[in-house]
Parts: C-alpha cells; sequence; structure tokens
C-alpha cells in the first residue's frame, strides 16, 4: 500500500481514488520484470511478452476532443482530464474530468 500512497501524493489525486491507484499499480507490476527472475508475472501465465506501449503516468495530466456534435461554435474542443487507470477489455484509459 506504500506504493499506492506515494502515487496519490505524488499526482495530487484525492485519497478517495485509492482502489485506482491500486488497480494501476497492480497492472503495471504484473507486466514488468522483477529482481531474479527471467519473465515477467504476465509472460509466465499468458505465455508472451505483454505489450507496454500504452505505459502512462499515474495521474498524468491531458486533454480529451470533445465531438463535434456535443459542442456548440463556441464551447471547447477539448476537456481536461486526469489519467487513473488502464480499461482492461480494449486498449484505452481510465480517465477523470477536471472540468465541466
Amino acid at each position: 500500500m506504500d506504493c499506492v500512497k506515494a502515487m496519490l501524493n505524488d499526482s495530487g489525486i484525492e485519497k478517495c481514488f485509492w482502489a485506482e491507484a491500486l488497480a494501476y499499480f497492480i497492472y503495471t507490476k504484473n507486466r514488468i520484470r522483477h529482481k531474479f527472475k527471467p519473465k515477467t508475472p504476465y509472460e509466465g501465465y499468458f505465455g508472451h511478452k505483454p505489450t507496454v506501449s500504452n505505459f502512462r503516468i499515474f495521474g498524468c495530466h491531458d486533454y480529451v476532443g470533445t465531438p463535434k456534435q456535443l459542442r456548440n461554435k463556441i464551447d471547447l474542443r477539448v476537456k481536461h482530464v486526469v489519467m487513473l487507470g488502464y480499461v482492461r477489455s480494449i486498449r484505452g484509459y481510465r480517465i477523470l474530468l477536471l472540468e465541466e
């Protein structure tokens, strides 16, 4: 849990998102090699190397686009979000919308 506390503290995200931080930590830890072990836990279970090209820093700030159908001419084209983790079923991210 110390890693989760450090992630929440470093990112500035509220403590109520501790479960998201824990899921992110487990997802990441299972996909990286550990000391003195030839394979990652993911590789040992599934038999192939994990894709790590989608790795992002927990709590990183980003912007997501708003489709034209959901905005008018004076609305902003993007919204400010924070990355909370990964979606398991598809290659995507769990995000927190910071402004509305």
